[in-house]
């Protein structure tokens, strides 16, 4: 058998060619004619095989994959490479090869190396959308000790599948019980984890250390109104039974180590993943735990006090120090700052005494593992702050007590004994003094020995002289000792004056709070009573009430309690308000605030609602909604609300801004819809009305693909534009791909037909065109929406005669309007006074060349600016009187005219005769359609329009049917600004 020609045939890519090669091999290996080389050399081409879509070619390529893994496996290199794609073909529809897929997983992940199949392995994972594989998969690496990273591992234990989740569960028994602890707390930071199992997850972390603390870690922790993730209910099992705790008495009577014992191999496979840097901000975000004795539920905190911990841990420190016992925290929860964690004041006594004797070493339960088990973060800070004050504070009467014991020692060994044996006594008393500084001790030493020099040269010194020496320094350290007793009571006195102090500055905080909460509800009252006034004014649109049920599709509506307007009304802390002052008194200025603390969102926010409300900005709008769409994240229901109303604000009141938002502010809309966080019906309203159909449908699609979720929710608001805009012309390309969605991944039917009606309805050709290339069974499903269509009559054409444009009896008037046509001409630049002189002499007789100059005319204004308009006031008002005051000269506007002719219209509006507005009533509905399609500038300069019809006709705009409860407050907001 030629074996260059078998792997020629196999990796070619003529199909007979490569089966007849397939088919030699397979019997070939049955008879073991193979050498182990060429074995090696045809496992790739035979993996390559595996990919193809012939159904044959496939089954006998995966026959011989398994019959080479099985017994030729040590044989082979790359054992891994057919491994994705078996993952690929692992599907239950594929039954006759299942079992054969299933063995050869298992064959390489046991027998090959980790590092070629372990990166593949964490992204199906993760990343497949196959459960079963996924399930397959944890049982294969559950029989081995594989350790897989702590946000992978999270992942799976978030499935929503209930089998994934428990079989990844099974999980844990590898992991120990540090690793365990910190998945717990790792579930804290994880973003994809909802806001509620944060708030359970924050409290478990607490009652965790509290249990550790007082030994009953077995205890099963609980919590208000809330549920606490299934596994995390395993993780603590399998904490109570990995490692048993040891008492504080069991540990002092163990030897000390000098050197740890070798960790074991499943905790050397574990690699921490440092926690988050904006850590501290997330706690803070969730009620800035370390610093609030009591906070509220509502931004993320459970009502719990710290106070008897921390009054514990400093109780236990003094009885350490009165009977001189060296004791360490939990032996479970050892201080983070020290290996080995030893109390100050007791290191220090153990220094003094002889250190190598008594000293004992501290070390947590796990010490014979290496581990060295971490305090909760949670309580890190304020147990470090609380341990250094107290070292600090204890430390120094404990030196200075010692000190007068060694100087009382030596002066009783100094009446007994000789003088050379008391400067010896003063020398070793001054020795230990010292410590073990090395180079202390050499000066020491060298300064000592010329006292012995100086003593042995006066040996007939007398007793008395010594006497009187000891009797002054007892009276010294007696003094000492009296103004150690007058620090501590200077010290207690401040203590109880900054208490006082406290307490006086927190009465005042609560007046100051009193007196806000007064003017809040003060203004909130009158904001409901000019609410109340409008919607009394203009009636309220019962087709434009929100419908929460409609939009978000399910009757899973947003929990009570994170609707309730919880922000700087009631109960707001007065350090979220120093710090709400401190940012909001920052200049404006645009940022990217992405992940920042949600008061430093909710002030940034709200400096841009002021400056918009006070005056125009001068930055493009569409970047200030960019900046504010980027403080969206991460949600909280207090910018959310900020947000909601900014957004609806700049969306009409500056339209052009949301056609480079657009895919934002759906996102946002989705997001807060599905994490339940309030979206303010103001946006969903602003959404409908704004922004354009064709637009809607392309966004739509994209988000639903990234946000399946988000689908019933999207459709809903499809759905209400539609029905807002029935005569509105769709896209073919849009309409199309979302119609497909809505047909095969739709699962809701009512909102599914929905769909097809008005669709069918506003677009006749389009739904022809979709039904019309579908199977048979969704065509007969779709046809009964298809309308058809009657046939249009044809347009009589009526020929217009040609007319004489201008009637001019001297060579002076058409000299004159020779000037006008120059002067028109030029646009912003003509001379408005030559024009009033040419206009002066000309008599137009003919409507329609009249009209033709209006338009120009008014064209010509639209390029000036307001300015000079404002100086040549009495020029334009004279020709309008002379020429331009027929009513008839408006007609332009019901046949969508050009933007420039309304701008110079409304420019000139309060300068032209007021006849020229009577029964322009007629225009209203048209003006409207034009500023529902305008850009915020346009809509100003519309609303011009508006006023000077209301004041000459009295017939307001306002209190027209066709117009939106959105739009009425915008155009209401613009028109008491011209009045």
């Amino acid at each position: 058998m030629d074996e260059d020609l078998l792997l020629k045939e196999i990796s070619g890519h003529e199909l007979a060619a490569r089966l007849s090669g397939i088919l030699q091999i397979e019997d070939s290996l049955e008879n073991s004619e193979f050498s182990d080389e060429f074995i090696s050399k045809i496992y790739s081409p035979i993996c390559k095989c595996l990919k193809t879509s012939h159904q044959q070619v496939k089954n006998r390529s995966l026959r011989i994959i398994h019959r080479i893994l099985t017994d030729y496996f040590q044989k082979i290199q790359y054992q891994s490479l057919p491994l994705q794609t078996l993952f690929y073909q692992f599907t239950p529809k594929n039954e006759e090869n299942l079992q054969m897929i299933k063995d050869c997983i298992t064959i390489i992940i046991n027998q090959a190396y980790p590092k070629e199949w372990i990166e593949i392995l964490e992204n199906t994972l993760l990343k497949s959308l196959n459960r079963p594989l996924k399930i397959f998969l944890i049982g294969v690496i559950r029989e081995i000790p594989l350790l897989l990273s702590t946000e992978k591992y999270l992942t799976l234990l978030e499935d929503p599948s209930l089998d994934l989740a428990i079989e990844a569960q099974s999980l844990l028994k590898f992991y120990s019980p540090q690793e365990i602890r910190y998945i717990v707390s790792r579930v804290y930071y994880s973003n994809k984890m909802p806001k509620k199992n944060k708030q359970v997850i924050l409290k478990l972390s607490k009652e965790i250390y509290e249990n550790a603390k007082s030994g009953s870690i077995q205890k099963s922790p609980t919590t208000k109104r809330h549920e606490i993730p299934k596994y995390i209910h395993e993780i603590l099992a399998l904490l109570s039974q990995r490692k048993e705790r040891i008492s504080i008495a069991e540990l002092q009577n163990r030897t000390p180590r000098k050197t740890p014992t070798k960790q074991t191999s499943e905790n050397s496979k574990f690699t921490p993943i440092k926690s988050p840097n904006n850590e501290n901000e997330i706690l803070n975000e969730s009620g800035n735990i370390s610093e609030n004795e009591n906070y509220s539920e509502n931004d993320f905190n459970f009502e719990d006090d710290n106070q008897d911990s921390l009054n514990s841990l400093i109780d236990t420190s003094r009885s350490n120090i009165k009977t001189n016992e060296d004791e360490s925290f939990d032996p479970e929860f050892p201080s983070p700052s020290d290996k080995q964690y030893v109390d100050s004041n007791t290191q220090s006594k153990s220094q003094i005494s002889n250190k190598n004797e008594n000293e004992i070493s501290y070390t947590s339960s796990t010490a014979q593992d290496g581990e060295k088990m971490p305090i909760p973060r949670f309580l890190s800070g304020q147990l470090n702050r609380t341990k250094t004050d107290f070292e600090t504070a204890t430390s120094q009467s404990q030196s200075q007590a010692q000190n007068s014991e060694e100087r009382s020692r030596v002066s009783n060994e100094n009446e007994n004994s000789h003088l050379s044996q008391g400067s010896r006594a003063s020398r070793n008393a001054s020795n230990s003094q010292i410590g073990n500084s090395k180079q202390n001790s050499r000066n020491l030493d060298s300064q000592l020995a010329d006292e012995d020099d100086q003593l042995n040269n006066n040996d007939n010194r007398s007793f008395s002289n010594m006497d009187s020496e000891l009797s002054n320094e007892n009276s010294q350290i007696s003094n000492e000792n009296s103004q150690l007793s007058n620090r501590k009571s200077q010290s207690q006195l401040s203590n109880k004056r900054s208490q006082l102090s406290n307490q006086i500055l927190h009465l005042s905080n609560q007046d100051s709070q009193i007196e806000d909460q007064k003017s809040r509800s003060q203004h909130s009252i009158n904001q409901r009573r000019s609410s109340q006034a409008i919607s009394d004014q203009y009636g309220d649109n019962s087709e434009e009430n929100f419908n929460k049920d409609t939009v978000f599709g399910n009757s899973e509506l947003i929990d009570p309690e994170l609707l309730e307007d919880n922000g700087f009304n009631d109960g707001f802390e007065e350090m979220y308000r120093a710090e709400y002052n401190k940012y909001a008194d920052l200049p404006f200025k645009l940022r990217d605030l992405s992940n920042r603390p949600w008061i430093e969102r909710c002030s940034y926010l709200d400096i841009i609602q002021k400056h918009i409300d006070e005056h125009e900005l001068t930055e493009d709008y569409g970047v200030v909604l960019e900046s504010c769409m980027k403080c969206a994240y991460p949600l909280h229901f207090r910018v959310t609300k900020s947000l909601s109303h900014l957004t609806s604000t700049i969306m009409m009141f500056h339209p052009e801004a949301i056609k480079s938002n657009i895919r934002e502010i759906l996102v946002f809309a989705t997001s807060g819809a599905i994490q339940n966080i309030s979206i303010e019906n103001e946006l969903i309203q602003t959404i409908i009305e704004e922004i354009n159909i064709n637009d809607l449908l392309n966004e739509a699609v994209e988000i639903i693909d990234e946000y399946p979720k988000a689908g019933q929710f999207i459709i809903s608001i499809v759905c209400l534009s539609l029905e807002k805009y029935k005569d509105a012309k769709l896209d073919k390309h849009s309409t199309t791909r979302f119609l497909c969605y809505v047909l095969y991944e739709s699962k809701d039917k009512e909102s599914e037909n929905r769909v097809y009606e008005l669709i069918s309805k506003s677009n006749q050709d389009i739904f022809s065109s979709f039904v019309s290339r579908q199977t048979f069974s969704n065509r007969a499903k779709l046809s009964k929406y298809v309308v058809k269509k009657a046939p249009t009559p044809k347009k009589q054409v009526t020929p217009t005669k040609k007319s004489n444009s201008l009637s001019m009896s001297t060579n002076e008037a058409s000299i004159a309007m020779d000037t006008i046509t120059v002067e028109l001409g030029k646009k912003g630049d003509c001379d408005l006074d030559e024009l009033e002189m040419a206009f002066e002499k000309v008599v137009i007789s003919n409507f329609s060349h009249l009209t033709m100059i209006f338009q120009k005319f008014l064209s010509c204004l639209s390029f000036m600016d307001s300015q000079k308009i404002d100086e040549n006031s009495e020029a334009i008002r004279d020709i309008c009187k002379v020429q331009f005051k027929d009513n008839q000269l408006l007609r332009f506007l019901s046949s969508d005219p050009p933007i420039e002719l309304i701008r110079g219209l409304a420019s000139i509006a309060t300068l032209m005769p007021i006849t020229i507005f009577s029964n322009s009533s007629v225009y209203l509905e048209e003006l409207y359609d034009y500023f529902v399609e305008s850009s915020g500038s346009d809509r100003r300069v519309l609303c011009v329009l508006f006023t000077a019809i209301l004041k000459c006709d009295g017939d307001d705009i306002r209190e027209k049917d066709y117009v939106s409860h959105q739009h009425k407050y915008v155009i209401n907001t613009l028109m008491s600004k011209l009045m």
